[in-house]
């Protein structure tokens, strides 16, 4: 099953008796951010207790807005009614937990059957994703649905296990993101710790920092694989020049040297000032065409912790 990949807030629509509560994917409560969301799902479905899956994007003008305009509700807490006019939404569904019973059991492909009947769509803010089974004699109608996403102004397409069941936090080959360029962030260098054995000529480990709202560095995690011995000589090379203090085989340097990082994940850490860390980052690149006023945002990586 292909579906279209939506830049939006993965969201859990939760419909118990008379109450309907929204759920980030880690399951904090945002009801609070999207009383339209609620009065959507409440006309949409019946009366039934259910739980949904789908995403919140922001749109105007009949296009889709960044992920981090509707971020920007979420962490609002007054004057809501502002928010909803400036950043309109509308909803896509893709999955179902429960509906009236437990359907997690249920392959995807049956789960979508059952969606499809519950929901009246008749709304336009409520939506199911485009979606499209494929097989060996038909992989064009993915491609397709890839190029019509992108044309729309949305990631992509996430490619689903027909037979699958529900498995909460489950990608791997089960299912995947396919996008037209995977996703990686810029940061700066801000110190590092010299490396041991057959490297301990080099700084083998770097810390690397993004800017939070206020301009300031953060740091988001330490980094030491994708670079070559060339790449570690030379930015040792550079750092040395650089450095700001030393103690013990720990450096801190000025921030001037920019890395282009790939990684597999974006969780959240206490261990770092900015609240985020990375999961196996690698280095794709040194990016002297860029400086420190150049690199990604603390917001950017919240954006995409909530979007992945």
């Amino acid at each position: 099953l292909c579906e279209t990949k939506y830049d939006g807030f993965r969201t859990q629509f939760h419909k118990n008796g008379d109450e309907i509560t929204l759920f980030t994917r880690r399951l904090e409560n945002v009801t609070h951010a999207f009383p339209d969301a609620v009065d959507f799902i409440r006309r949409g479905f019946p009366d039934e207790d259910f739980i949904a899956e789908g995403e919140i994007v922001g749109f105007k003008d009949n296009k889709p807005l960044p992920f981090q305009t509707v971020l920007q509700r979420v962490r609002r807490k007054y004057d809501i009614q502002a928010t909803m006019k400036n950043v309109p939404i509308k909803i896509f569904l893709y999955d179902l937990i429960y509906f009236k019973e437990p359907v997690v059991d249920e392959p995807i492909i049956k789960r979508r059957e059952i969606l499809e009947s519950a929901v009246d769509c008749s709304i336009d803010e409520l939506n199911l994703s485009d979606a499209v089974k494929v097989g060996p004699e038909n992989i064009g109608d993915a491609v397709e649905l890839f190029n019509k996403s992108l044309s729309e102004g949305h990631e992509g397409i996430m490619i689903k296990n027909c037979a699958e069941p529900y498995i909460p936090g489950i990608r791997g080959k089960k299912m995947l993101k396919f996008k037209a360029e995977p996703e990686t962030l810029d940061a700066v260098i801000v110190g590092g710790t010299k490396g041991i054995g057959k490297r301990g000529e080099f700084i083998g480990s770097y810390e690397i920092a993004l800017r939070d709202e206020y301009g300031e560095l953060q740091t988001i995690t330490k980094i030491g694989s994708g670079l070559s011995d060339d790449d570690l000589a030379n930015l040792t090379k550079q750092m040395k020049e650089l450095i700001i203090s030393e103690k013990g085989t720990r450096i801190t340097v000025q921030p001037k040297i920019v890395l282009e990082i790939k990684y597999s994940e974006i969780v959240k850490s206490p261990e770092y000032p900015a609240g985020y860390s990375l999961r196996f980052p690698i280095v794709k690149g040194i990016r002297t065409d860029k400086g420190v006023e150049d690199i990604d945002t603390i917001e950017r990586l919240e954006s995409m912790y909530y979007g992945e």
